[in-house]
């Protein structure tokens, strides 16, 4: 089941000076000069852009501790007041939701800008002062706010259900610079058909200085989701390698040198593979489950001469290029993990064409257990408890038995193509 949260745009604020009008409480004076200073800030979030690490864990029961599921890699960007994701090292920022790009679990939008937008730079908020805490040894003004049902932008998608949620939070400021350190947001009004329980953001911020330039960013944040049976989601996510936004070119962080020297941009011809070709290849890119992470770019070269009606249509040693799309770990049947691999372009002789393949065939590899082939539920029966896990079109996935897995160099795959429906 996979829960979407998002956090949209709400009304923009054009912040007055009739707070800076004697009489008017120091508070109230300090929220207008604290929400003037953030909304400065956010004006500029636009030209930055972020790696995204999201570790992604999950409880069955309200007594059980989480487990972590998987790690994803994004790029994060504000483009149009929407923030935009791709996968790092793509060629640009997709325009669908977050959670068309990584399936499954819990993801969300909004933690980058958009919660803070709603809160700084919005009329939407109603705000009660809290006094001064200490947050990690520094003093700080805490206050609290309440964004009505009617005023959000917040939407949760929990299963096939959508809805609006109110919110209500905090955030704490530096009482000497007006920084802000912390921003909390918790669901408030919250559909009943949608069957969550709780839902919450906090997130970190400090400055990060980019060039000339110094700019508070959020530097991580936590995402949880509790549903109305004791089940629970939570991300630990933080934002890393923040960089001027150049528009749509080729991000890369510091891959492995083949990797890397993959990513320069070259110029193709741009040809089409004929459906039904069956495409034998080896990996080129070792996979190991302690390290690897969901959205890493992966490699495989064509074993052999692939032909169709005697004609060659790929040489041997062609590039395929591709990413880690699910590296799932679960304890419900054992401990195994869902791996799901996808390539997404093959290139060679000075062409490049668009690659949507099937996985017929894995291994031999310790730990395989069977293939999905079919798009769809498909079930594994060979260990003593049936588990189920969901095929993605275009994604290759098995099952992989151990607290974790090699896959090596050299590792054999056949694929077919198909008709790609992107």
């Amino acid at each position: 089941m996979g829960f979407l949260l998002v956090a949209a745009l709400g009304t923009a604020m054009a912040v007055g000076s009739a707070a800076s009008q004697a009489g008017l409480p120091r508070e109230v004076l300090l929220l207008t000069r604290i929400k003037r200073r953030m909304a400065q800030n956010l004006e500029h979030i636009p030209d930055y852009t972020c790696l995204e690490t999201i570790e992604r864990s999950r409880r069955r029961a309200a007594l059980q501790p989480f487990q972590v599921v998987d790690t994803v890699r994004l790029e994060v960007v504000v483009v149009g007041g929407k923030e935009l994701y791709s996968w790092p090292g793509a060629e640009k920022f997709e325009e669908e939701e977050v959670g068309a790009i990584v399936t499954g679990g819990l993801i969300s939008s909004g933690d980058f800008a958009m919660h803070a937008h709603d809160v700084f730079a919005t009329t939407n908020p109603m705000f009660t002062y809290g006094g001064v805490e200490e947050l990690d040894g520094r003093r700080a003004l805490r206050y609290d706010f309440r964004i009505p049902l009617m005023a959000s932008g917040w939407t949760i998608t929990y299963g096939q259900q959508t809805g609006k949620v109110g919110s209500t939070g905090s955030f704490w400021a530096d009482e000497q610079t007006l920084d802000v350190l912390r921003l909390e947001v918790n669901g408030d009004s919250i559909p009943p058909d949608l069957a969550i329980a709780e839902v919450f953001t906090r997130i970190n911020y400090g400055k990060v200085r980019i060039g000339a330039s110094e700019v508070v960013l959020p530097q991580g944040a936590e995402v949880g989701m509790t549903g109305l049976l004791g089940g629970a989601s939570r991300n630990r996510i933080e934002f890393t390698h923040c960089r001027e936004y150049v528009g749509e070119s080729v991000i890369s962080y510091e891959p492995p040198a083949e990797v890397a020297a993959a990513a320069t941009p070259r110029r193709f011809t741009e040809v089409r593979l004929p459906v039904g070709l069956e495409v034998p290849v080896e990996l080129d890119t070792a996979i190991d489950s302690q390290t690897a992470r969901v959205g890493d770019l992966i490699m495989a070269r064509v074993r052999t001469d692939v032909r169709q009606k005697k004609t060659l249509v790929v040489p041997r040693g062609a590039l395929l290029k591709g990413r880690i799309r699910r590296l799932e770990k679960h304890d419900d049947r054992g401990v195994y993990f869902v791996v799901g691999l996808e390539f997404l372009a093959m290139e060679f002789d000075g062409k490049r064409a668009g690659f949507f393949g099937e996985l017929r065939e894995l291994g031999p590899l310790e730990g395989l257990s069977r293939q999905l082939f079919s798009s769809g539920l498909r079930r594994e029966t060979r260990w003593q408890e049936t588990i189920t896990a969901r095929q993605l079109p275009g994604v290759g996935t098995f099952f992989m038995r151990g607290s974790r897995f090699q896959l090596p160099r050299g590792l054999r795959m056949t694929w077919v193509t198909q008709e790609i429906r992107r």
